[in-house]
């Protein structure tokens, strides 16, 4: 009995997402399957299950092609006797997506679609046919799964039930903090930069804080993916407020390096903008990852799985800036050993995630 993870999207194996499906797909097969494949689209526009190309992507427009990809795809499953599959949305519910997952179901096949981001809406800030394509479509993709898997707290997602979890972990692809000796104060962001992670929120309290006479010496380390018009703000933003020696962009910096930043680094930065997207509650990986990596941290929207933990900062959800005085005071005096912090997402890997996942589609479904 095999599985499938399909996404219709391309992330690269040192990205969060990226291990996040690989971590997945591994958790899926410890469950049971016998093989758990991974499908998704590469950098040359083809789709690849397990490296093997299974069919040229097309556009929305292109039917013929569409129909062609999806057949690849479809072939796939019944030769390798597929017999549940794992989507990831990716805001796209157009009908040969829905076609697809039709035909999936009435051939037997079990079929969840996770939600990585609910609602999604709000990420959006430039619509196009595209997006109103989705809109007028999802419920019609919902319908054609067991199950949404969510990291919310919704019951229901476009009319379906859901499966509510928490983003899990690969313990083992994570090195915990080592911290290091360092000058001054230094906080580390790490994300694939958006408008909502309100990296903004530290800067603007960078500058106030560093105008006081007795502040200490202050660093921000800023590491993110491909620059886009949202870095390219945050670098006028730096730039416009004299603060080129504090913050740093570091680009993207993974492996060693990154265990070393995180080895100088007193707190990390989550996510202090959700809710200029509309999303209040949320269980982001990146503060898994976080906590995995054995370092206080602080985010603003609502999450279950850290809210009230002693090495944790609440912002609140608004556009004020951090007040860096108070996040020094606060990681000044808690305990904040690595070991310690980590232990307490022990139950967060994939594996018990997926469990439950399954479990549910299997037994209740």
């Amino acid at each position: 009995m095999n599985a499938l993870h399909l996404t219709l999207a391309t992330f690269g194996s040192h990205t969060g997402v990226g291990k996040k499906i690989k971590a997945q797909a591994q958790a899926i097969q410890n469950c049971g399957f016998e093989r758990a494949f991974i499908g998704m689209i590469d950098d040359n526009l083809w789709f690849n299950i397990d490296g093997q190309r299974v069919g040229k992507i097309a556009r929305v427009s292109d039917i013929k092609g569409q129909l062609h990809y999806f057949k690849k795809i479809e072939a796939f499953v019944i030769d390798n006797k597929i017999q549940f599959i794992y989507y990831r949305f990716n805001a796209l519910s157009d009908p040969f997506v829905i076609m697809f997952f039709r035909r999936m179901k009435r051939s037997g096949v079990r079929c969840v679609m996770e939600i990585p981001t609910y609602p999604y809406d709000g990420e959006v800030k430039n619509k196009n046919r595209l997006t109103y394509l989705d809109i007028f479509t999802r419920r019609f993709l919902a319908k054609q799964f067991q199950y949404i898997v969510t990291f919310s707290s919704d019951d229901r997602i476009f009319g379906q039930k859901t499966i509510r979890i928490s983003n899990g972990i690969d313990f083992s692809t994570i090195s915990i903090r080592r911290p290091e000796k360092h000058e001054g104060f230094v906080m580390l962001g790490v994300a694939n930069l958006r408008y909502w992670h309100g990296f903004d929120r530290i800067i603007r309290g960078l500058k106030e804080y560093v105008s006081k006479v007795d502040s200490e010496k202050v660093k921000f380390y800023i590491v993110s993916g491909a620059e886009n018009e949202d870095i390219k703000e945050l670098k006028l933003l730096v730039d416009s407020l004299d603060l080129n020696d504090i913050v740093v962009f570091k680009g993207e910096v993974w492996g060693q390096d990154l265990d070393e930043l995180f080895n100088i680094s007193d707190v990390a930065i989550g996510s202090l903008g959700r809710h200029r997207n509309g999303i209040r509650a949320l269980k982001t990986l990146k503060n898994v990852e976080y906590a995995v990596r054995g370092i206080p941290f602080i985010y603003s929207e609502n999450n279950s799985d850290f809210d009230g933990r002693p090495y944790i900062i609440k912002a609140s959800q608004d556009d004020s800036s951090i007040n860096i005085e108070n996040l020094i005071e606060f990681i000044r005096i808690i305990d904040s050993q690595p070991e310690l912090i980590r232990s307490t997402v022990a139950d967060l890997s994939w594996e018990s995630q997926m469990h439950k996942i399954l479990n549910t589609v299997y037994n209740e479904g």
